[in-house]
């Protein structure tokens, strides 16, 4: 089984396509993160302020979230013992 010898130009012009695929890659998972986090443009001051109080709302739930979490699993990480 003979091996494929490659040149310093076709490492090169395969070095430039991933680099090319990559940066395309990376702009459509923006797009989706854009359109799956981003909320509507609110068109009355109404729902800009609906749009507040549910991003105000999520942080909270998140927090909440996390605080419950290091209450239960609390014994991973251990007490701290405190300093005299």
């Amino acid at each position: 089984m003979m091996k494929k010898t490659y040149t310093l130009e076709e490492m090169a012009l395969q070095k430039q396509a991933i680099k090319k695929a990559l940066s395309e890659n990376q702009a459509g998972i923006r797009l989706k993160l854009d359109a799956l986090f981003t909320p509507p443009p609110a068109e009355t001051k109404m729902q800009g302020w609906m749009n507040n109080a549910s991003r105000l709302f999520a942080v909270y739930d998140g927090v909440m979230t996390g605080y419950k979490f290091m209450r239960a699993f609390g014994w991973i990480f251990g007490k701290r013992k405190k300093q005299k």
